[in-house]
């Protein structure tokens, strides 16, 4: 790894004349949105004891010390003590990869520095925006006009026009009332489409094939769910709701007309 900044270098000078290891923190590339947090644990490399820090530092993708500076944690007695807790609320705001590094700076007098740790990475989402699009608005009771049914598309964007990483998958769940009741289960009236387990899917459909006379109005929710196609661990689902329900209608069949001879 370049050891491009003075921060990156110091620490490998002094931890050659003192002879600490390079830090070991856990294997994790994570993704989190707005609800969630993440903690960067200390795993290894050097046996801490008390009096030891570990020293936190956010770097920018050309290896530069980045954010308000490093964040120094003491350990006394558990390794929680040097555990790092980012916040997407108030640490990491904004969008895409955001790159953390850390070294063991020994305790007093010696006050000797280890070997930075290789790069962890953690990708901050986007939130989502879901849109609801029926493909027809209404359509005749017991298939008696010209089609039986009405595909309801959902759709998302992102906050900030954000483009999504292809190996994160999104989950949309449905749900319908008619005439303002709730239908259960949703299977009654038609078909959701199976959530894509391989990949990003930006779309869903449910296709409506009630034949029950009413006003059907439908709802839609999307989020991240909590492992993405490559098995990377994501953290909140960031839930979206849909914007405005779409409304289908199903009309009545009109009825056998009597004809009457004057």
């Amino acid at each position: 790894m370049k050891k491009a900044n003075f921060f990156a270098k110091l620490s490998v000078i002094v931890g050659l004349i003192c002879g600490l290891p390079l830090l070991s923190i856990a294997d994790v590339n994570i993704y989190i949105c707005s609800t969630a947090s993440a903690t960067l644990n200390y795993v290894g490399g050097h046996t801490l004891v008390a009096g030891d820090r570990v020293i936190w530092q956010e770097f920018d993708g050309a290896d530069n010390p980045i954010g308000a500076g490093p964040v120094e944690l003491t350990y006394t007695s558990s390794l929680t003590d040097v555990a790092l807790t980012l916040s997407a609320a108030s640490d990491i705001t904004t969008l895409g990869s955001h790159f953390y590094k850390a070294y063991v700076l020994s305790a007093n007098p010696a006050n000797c520095s280890g070997d930075l740790s290789d790069e962890v990475e953690i990708y901050r989402l986007p939130d989502l925006i879901l849109d609801l699009t029926p493909l027809i608005s209404s359509y005749c009771a017991e298939a008696s006009g010209t089609t039986a049914e009405s595909v309801i598309t959902a759709s998302t964007t992102t906050q900030e026009s954000h483009v999504l990483p292809t190996d994160v998958l999104l989950a949309y769940n449905w749900s319908a009332t008619k005439d303002g009741i709730a239908v259960t289960p949703i299977s009654s009236i038609g078909t959701a489409q199976t959530n894509n387990t391989g990949g990003l899917s930006l779309t869903n459909t449910f296709t409506m094939n009630a034949t029950g006379v009413g006003e059907y109005s439908f709802s839609a929710t999307v989020a991240y769910p909590s492992q993405s196609a490559s098995g990377i661990t994501i953290k909140g689902g960031c839930s979206a709701n849909s914007n405005t329900p779409a409304v289908v209608t199903v009309t009545p069949k009109p009825g056998k007309p009597t004809i009457t001879v004057d």
